[in-house]
């Protein structure tokens, strides 16, 4: 009678991992040390290179808020690390995101939405560099961004008090509701227009109270 000859077993294979692609997508998440870490490169990459990670550097949270621009709400993903507040666009067909603008967090203030912004779900952010007005998805979002990063300017040295004194970039404000300068508070009027204003073009002009740069340059009559 016929036998069949006994074979060997074959080794188990280890199972096959595809890794996914990382993309720019809207993503809600607070990061632990190793995660922020870890999460920072990804970012790197993501932004082909225009956010650093660094061994000190990491991402502590992320999110999607709305900045109120001068063409109305526009979502942004912002995301906040230990030195640092960015914001960036998702670019839908490169799957990268699009940096807007990095605020040292040592130059930041945040403040309450004045009387006639949003209420609810809003709150002023304010920096040297760019001031705006950011609106979350609920209350309950607003009072967690707000205390991450004061929590964050606290471990990075000090808070919101390193802001203090600065002259922060002011909000903007449609030209039908600004009455004046919101830097020196100067009335708008003939001479001191909103575009190009300069309220004193005698040969002697008075002392300008503006720090560089001044927002209303002299015209040069050349």
């Amino acid at each position: 009678a016929y036998v069949e000859p006994q074979r060997a077993a074959l080794p188990e294979r280890p199972p096959v991992v595809i890794e996914q692609p990382l993309k720019a997508t809207w993503i809600e998440a607070a990061y632990d040390e190793a995660d922020g870490k870890k999460r920072a490169v990804d970012l790197q990459i993501l932004t082909e290179g225009v956010l650093v990670a660094g061994e000190d550097r990491r991402c502590l949270r992320e999110g999607a808020l709305y900045k109120l621009n001068r063409g109305g709400r526009k979502q942004y993903q912002f995301f906040l690390y230990t030195d640092a507040l960015i914001y960036a666009e998702v670019n839908g067909m490169t799957y990268k995101y699009q940096v807007n603008r990095e605020i040292p967090l040592n130059s930041i203030m945040i403040a309450e939405s004045a009387e006639d912004e949003p209420a609810g779900h809003c709150f002023r952010l304010m920096s040297p560099q760019k001031s705006f007005v950011c609106e979350a998805g609920a209350p309950g979002a607003k009072d967690d961004w707000v205390a991450a990063i004061s929590a964050a300017q606290e471990a990075n040295g000090g808070g919101a008090d390193n802001a203090e004194g600065k002259v922060m970039a002011p909000i903007f404000v449609k030209d039908a509701d600004a009455a004046a300068c919101m830097i020196c508070n100067r009335g708008f009027g003939i001479l001191n227009r909103r575009t190009n204003p300069n309220p004193n073009p005698n040969p002697d002009p008075i002392p300008n109270p503006h720090p560089e740069p001044d927002p209303h340059p002299i015209p040069n009559p050349n």
